[in-house]
C-alpha cells in the first residue's frame, strides 16, 4: 500500500497528461481536418490565383485577429490553470476582465478593417477588387478574440472532453458553411464563410464554458474585474505585443509575395503548403497545449519535481513526433499538393524548407513553456522582437528573387535564431534557485 501511495502523484500527473492528450489530440485531428477540408474545397471552387487572393484576404483577418485578442487566450489559460483549485473568485474576476477586454478591442479592430478595406485591398495589395471580401471576413475578428479567452479558459480548466465536442460541431457546421458561400458567392463567400465560422465557434464555446465553470463553482465576475488589471500589464500587454508584432511581420511579408510578379500564385502554393506544415505541428501542438496548464498548475503548487518531469517528457516526446512527421510529409507532399489542383505541381522545396521550420518552431514552443508557467512573458515579447526582426530582413532580401521559396527561406532562418534565445532563457530560469535540488538529467514520462 505504501509503494503505492509513493507512486500516486506521477500516476496522477501520467493520468492527466494521458487523458488531456487524447481528447486534445481528437479535438485537433477534428479542427485540422476542418481546415484542411476548407482550404481544398476553397481552392478547388476558386482556382489557385483567386484562392490566392483569398489568402491575402485571409492573411488580413488573422494578423488583426491577433491583436484583438490582447493575450487574453493564453493569459486566461495560465491564470485558470493556477488559480482554478485555490482562489475561484480571483479566476471568476479574470474572466470577467479577459470578456470584457476582448468584446472592446475585438469589436473594435473588427470595425476599423471593415472601415479600412478598401484602403488595404488598394495600397496594400494593389487590388482594389479585394476590399468587399475584406469587408466580409472582418466580422471574424471581434468572434475569434472572445473565442480566444474561452478556449483559454477552457484548456487553463483542462476541460479537453469539452474542446473535443465542440471541435466536432464547430468543425462541422464550418465545412458545410464554405461549402455553400463559396460555390454562391466566390471570394467574397469564402470571405464571409470565415466570420460564419468563426460565430459558430464562440456560440458552441461559450455553452461548454458555462457548463465547466458552474461545475468549478466558477462565476464570471464582471463587477469586480478591474481589480485583476495587473495582470494586464504583467503578463497580458507584452504577450499580445508578442503576437501582434508576429502577426505583422507575416502579414507584411505576404504583402509582399503577393507584389511580385507570380504573386497570388506563389501566395496560393505558399499557403497549401503552410496548411500542411501544420501537421508537423499538430501531435507537439497538442502536447503545448495539454502541458501549460498541468506547468502552471504544478509552479503554482510548488511541485517543482514533478514540473521538471513533465516539462522534459513533453519536449523529448515532441521533438521526435515534430521530426517524424516532417519526414513523412516531405516524401509524400508531391501527392498531397495536387490534392489542391494540379496548378500546385512543383511546390516540393516550399514544403521541405518549412516542414523543416516547423521542427524548429515546435522545439521553440517546448522550451517557451518554461518561459510562460513562470510568467516571463516580457522576455518572450523580446524573443519574437529578435524573431520578427531576421524574418522581415530575410523576406525584403529573399522574396523579390524567389518568391515563394524565398519566404519559407524566411520561415526557417527566423526560427533557427528564436531557438537559440529559447533555449537560453529556459536553461536560466530551470537552473535558478528553486530548482538547485532537481535531478539535472533529462527525464522522460516514462520515468514517471
Amino acid at each position: 500500500m505504501g509503494s503505492r501511495m509513493l507512486r500516486s502523484p506521477r500516476s496522477q500527473i501520467k493520468a492527466r497528461y494521458a487523458k488531456g492528450l487524447v481528447w486534445a489530440g481528437g479535438a485537433a485531428i477534428i479542427s485540422q481536418l476542418g481546415m484542411y477540408a476548407c482550404a481544398v474545397v476553397g481552392a478547388r471552387i476558386l482556382g489557385r490565383e483567386v484562392y490566392g487572393q483569398f489568402a491575402a484576404v485571409q492573411s488580413v483577418v488573422l494578423a488583426c485577429a491577433q491583436v484583438a485578442t490582447t493575450g487574453l487566450g493564453i493569459t486566461a489559460t495560465k491564470y485558470v490553470a493556477e488559480y482554478r483549485q485555490s482562489d475561484t473568485a480571483k479566476v471568476g474576476r479574470i474572466l470577467g476582465l479577459c470578456f470584457r477586454v476582448t468584446a472592446v478591442f475585438g469589436g473594435g479592430v473588427g470595425l476599423i478593417t471593415f472601415a479600412a478595406a478598401d484602403i488595404i485591398a488598394g495600397l496594400a495589395f494593389r487590388t482594389p477588387e479585394l476590399a468587399p471580401a475584406i469587408k466580409a471576413a472582418a466580422f471574424y475578428i471581434p468572434f475569434f478574440a472572445m473565442n480566444a479567452y474561452q478556449v483559454g479558459t477552457l484548456v487553463g480548466l483542462e476541460a479537453f472532453r469539452s474542446l473535443f465536442v465542440a471541435s466536432v460541431l464547430q468543425s462541422t457546421a464550418a465545412i458545410g458553411v464554405t461549402l455553400m458561400l463559396t460555390a454562391a458567392l466566390g471570394l467574397v463567400g469564402a470571405s464571409a464563410a470565415l466570420s460564419a465560422g468563426a460565430a459558430i465557434s464562440w456560440v458552441v464555446h461559450q455553452v461548454f464554458l458555462t457548463r465547466q465553470c458552474s461545475t468549478y463553482g466558477i462565476r464570471k465576475l464582471s463587477g469586480d474585474c478591474w481589480g485583476e488589471r495587473a495582470i494586464l500589464t504583467e503578463f497580458a500587454l507584452p504577450a499580445v505585443l508578442a503576437s501582434s508584432v508576429g502577426a505583422a511581420v507575416v502579414w507584411s511579408s505576404s504583402v509582399l509575395l503577393t507584389r511580385q510578379s507570380r504573386g497570388f500564385v506563389d501566395m496560393a502554393l505558399y499557403n497549401a503548403a503552410n496548411l500542411l506544415r501544420n501537421v508537423v505541428l499538430y501531435l507537439p501542438g497538442l502536447g503545448a497545449k495539454v502541458v501549460a496548464p498541468m506547468l502552471c498548475n504544478l509552479k503554482g503548487l510548488s511541485k517543482t519535481e514533478q514540473y521538471v518531469r513533465v516539462w522534459w517528457g513533453n519536449t523529448l516526446a515532441s521533438a521526435l513526433a515534430a521530426v517524424i512527421a516532417a519526414v513523412l510529409l516531405s516524401a509524400a507532399s508531391p501527392v498531397l499538393l495536387q490534392m489542391f489542383g494540379r496548378e500546385f505541381r512543383g511546390g516540393e522545396l516550399v514544403c521541405f524548407l518549412l516542414f523543416a521550420s516547423g521542427v524548429l518552431e515546435v522545439l521553440s514552443v517546448a522550451y517557451y513553456q518554461v518561459i510562460l508557467s513562470h510568467g516571463k512573458m516580457w522576455w518572450q515579447s523580446g524573443v519574437v522582437t529578435i524573431w520578427a526582426a531576421v524574418w522581415l530582413a530575410l523576406a525584403f532580401l529573399l522574396v523579390p528573387p524567389l518568391g515563394a521559396v524565398g519566404l519559407a527561406i524566411c520561415s526557417l532562418g527566423a526560427w533557427t535564431i528564436a531557438l537559440g534565445l529559447y533555449i537560453a532563457l529556459a536553461r536560466r530560469l530551470l537552473v535558478a534557485s528553486e530548482f538547485r535540488n532537481e535531478p539535472s538529467e533529462p527525464i522522460s514520462l516514462e520515468a514517471l
